[in-house]
């Protein structure tokens, strides 16, 4: 099974960095993170992304099971992923995007009578 487009096109931008590219590979207590210098718009980083938003890249980030390196709720842009390696670029097929839970079907139920309503008896 193929890795997920948006993986594929964040490991190509990691692996072949440009000059002022505002991501990049570091590692951290021997961790492989993703850290981002700056926000960016990822269309014009990663290969075939349409996404004009930083959050939408967060987002994505977040669906695919990445973690920031800092812990929860601490400042920096930096994430990782278990399956998300430099050194084994194999390992992000095992990469999933999280289940989200199936929306319950409402079921229509006849309002309570109000009590200035006679009940039917």
């Amino acid at each position: 099974m193929p890795a997920p487009c948006f993986l594929q096109s964040l490991r190509f931008a990691l692996d072949n960095p440009k000059d002022d590219q505002p991501i990049q590979w570091v590692l951290l207590n021997g961790r492989w993170c993703v850290q981002a210098t700056e926000k960016f718009e990822p269309c014009q980083v990663l290969p075939g992304s349409r996404a004009i938003s930083f959050g939408t890249f967060l987002r994505q980030l977040h669906n695919y099971g990445f973690v920031s390196c800092y812990g929860r709720g601490k400042e920096g842009m930096c994430w990782h992923n278990q399956y998300f390696r430099k050194d084994v670029p194999d390992m992000m097929r095992m990469i999933l995007p999280r289940k989200r839970p199936k929306k319950r079907k409402r079921t229509c139920e006849p309002p309570a009578p109000t009590s200035s309503e006679p009940s039917p008896e």
